[in-house]
């Protein structure tokens, strides 16, 4: 995290999106877009689409 803080600074960059499956990681962000309220069931979908 540090390093991509670094290139931050030096390109003159505000910010980065990254995406991370590691709770560490996430951890050290400064702050976290967190999509868990829009994940759907594949399964429920599959049995809704057929009508």
């Amino acid at each position: 995290m540090a390093m991509k803080r670094e290139v931050l600074r030096i390109g003159g960059y505000r910010q980065e999106y990254f995406i991370s499956h590691t709770q560490e990681l996430s951890e050290m962000a400064d702050a976290v877009i967190d999509l868990d309220q829009y994940a759907v069931d594949a399964a429920f979908s599959a049995t809704q689409a057929v009508h």
